[in-house]
């Protein structure tokens, strides 16, 4: 659910340009979140039909070098979780903890919104 509500618009968008042609399978996973459903079988379903175009389906999200928005990447290799400048050592979060998805803040950037509640990430403390 991370990936999904991090790459939510970029997901709309190759669902809508694929050869799926809508955002069908994203809604439903969306829909069963704000209902408070269960999620795994609309994201499973979603999953699979991204693999059509990419067999990494949703996980081709996390994992596109492109998108990820690792600032730290260029600073050379670092122990997974740990930042060789942690700043003011807050993270934001999923705002109703549906998901694990965390965002580190990035100096004139704005917080992220929740693709599914559409609300603000919730700010913590490292």
């Amino acid at each position: 659910m991370a990936t999904v509500c991090a790459y939510a618009e970029r997901i709309r968008a190759d669902l809508v340009a694929g050869s799926v042609g809508s955002d069908a399978p994203l809604r439903r996973l969306i829909d069963a979140a704000h209902a408070g459903t269960d999620t795994a079988e609309p994201l499973e379903a979603l999953h699979a039909v991204l693999q059509t175009e990419d067999a990494l389906g949703v996980d081709g999200y996390a994992a596109d070098p492109g998108v990820r928005g690792m600032r730290w990447q260029a600073q050379g290799a670092h122990a997974p979780g740990l930042r060789p400048d942690p700043g003011d050592e807050s993270v934001f979060l999923c705002p109703d903890d549906r998901c694990a998805r965390y965002w580190l803040p990035e100096p004139g950037a704005s917080v992220p919104t929740c693709a599914i509640s559409g609300t603000r990430m919730r700010r913590d403390r490292l």
